[in-house]
């Protein structure tokens, strides 16, 4: 990790008094700050490499585990309204990452779960806030949900909110590496629960953000899988095109859900520093 600081720490949120861990890695010269936020079920201890290889090129990385999630308080996949999540992370933004990074603007990189809080982030247009990305943005499921299961999390949302109820993902779905995947399902960290709360809190999010595409004014690059089975990819280019910011996108046609652990990852990884250090 020559010219590469890596650090690790907790920070605690003003208003709730809950502690969110978080992972950094500070260049010794620092051209742009990017904060990425994980998807579903998973941490930030699944990005080192990504964010290695980002912070090799100037640009600090700060990865921050979601409320419920890693080593971050609260009870694991329950995140309460996504609209609050994205408060906690952009006032830790504020209070942490731009300071460690010395800038005062940064850049937002979301990645499934992670690429929806992103742009629920962007609508409100922070002034800090310069470019966003988006990796597999979770705008709609692109697997069925049986309808007796919406119904009874819909039920339990009203009579027992924080009901946690398996996930069941389709690991297999994330990518082509086996390494990767073998290492998902042993990793401790990693969970398969939400609770119904959630799951309505996500299903509000989806549609607040399709429904305020014309919000975002934020430069914003989204990158797809033309394969993935977890999220929706025409959902995903239905909200691009109703898009007026400046945007690009790229399907790789071949590619899972996880671009970042695929065969295409070099070139995932150039787009994404790209768009983070334009106009840095």
């Amino acid at each position: 990790m020559s010219g590469v600081a890596y650090l690790e720490g907790f920070w605690q949120d003003p208003s709730s008094s809950q502690r969110l861990s978080y992972r950094f890695w500070k260049p010794s010269t620092i051209r742009a700050l990017l904060v990425i936020l994980h998807g579903f079920n998973e941490h930030s201890g699944r990005y080192p490499p990504l964010a290695q290889v980002l912070a090799e090129q100037g640009i600090a990385v700060a990865v921050p585990d979601l409320q419920g999630h890693g080593r971050s308080e609260g009870r694991r996949g329950d995140m309460a309204r996504l609209a609050d999540c994205v408060t906690q992370l952009s006032v830790m933004t504020t209070d942490v990452f731009l300071p460690k990074s010395g800038l005062t603007r940064y850049a937002l990189f979301g990645h499934s779960l992670g690429g929806l809080l992103a742009i629920l982030w962007t609508m409100r247009a922070p002034s800090a806030l310069r470019r966003v990305i988006l990796t597999s943005p979770f705008l709609a499921a692109a697997f069925p949900v049986a309808a007796w299961k919406t119904a009874a999390v819909r039920l339990a949302a009203r009579c027992w909110p924080s009901w946690p109820f398996a996930l069941d993902l389709d690991v297999d779905a994330l990518c082509h590496d086996p390494g990767v995947i073998e290492a998902y399902h042993t990793d401790p960290l990693v969970h398969n629960v939400i609770t119904a709360r959630t799951y309505w809190s996500i299903r509000h999010a989806q549609a607040d953000a399709l429904a305020g595409a014309a919000a975002c004014r934020r430069p914003i690059l989204m990158l797809c899988g033309g394969a993935d089975r977890i999220a929706s990819v025409p959902v995903a280019r239905h909200w691009f095109d109703r898009l007026t910011c400046e945007k690009s996108s790229t399907v790789f046609l071949e590619a899972f859900h996880e671009l970042h652990h695929e065969p295409v990852r070099d070139e995932v990884v150039c787009c994404i520093r790209d768009w983070t250090l334009t106009d840095a």
